[in-house]
């Protein structure tokens, strides 16, 4: 019985979410919104912008992997750190993949 409320919560709050994106992505002129709803919208907004500095920050950062040329050991073999994910070769000092950016 404690399940079954746990479930039906969980199915109530992502309705509650999909409801909210309607209504935040609804920009239809006839809307009208409260006072506290718009501010909501405003500070929906504002961390969306924060979301994509940090992913801008990111490909920044990311760059760095693909200046890094291979270097030979000592006994003249390229030394590579591969990615986890797409298993692509990269420098073994650089910090994210050069063909899936995802961090080594």
């Amino acid at each position: 019985m404690k399940k079954n409320r746990q479930v039906l919560n969980q199915e109530i709050n992502k309705l509650y979410r999909q409801l909210g994106k309607e209504i935040f992505f609804d920009q239809r002129p006839e809307l009208i919104l409260t006072r506290q709803q718009k501010k909501i919208v405003k500070v929906i907004q504002r961390k969306i912008e924060k979301i994509e500095k940090v992913k801008e920050e990111e490909i920044c950062v990311s760059t760095e992997a693909l200046i890094l040329e291979p270097e030979k050991n000592e006994m003249g073999i390229y030394e590579y750190s591969f990615c986890q994910h797409c298993h692509v070769g990269n420098h073994p000092e650089s910090t994210h993949c050069i063909q899936c950016n995802q961090p080594l």
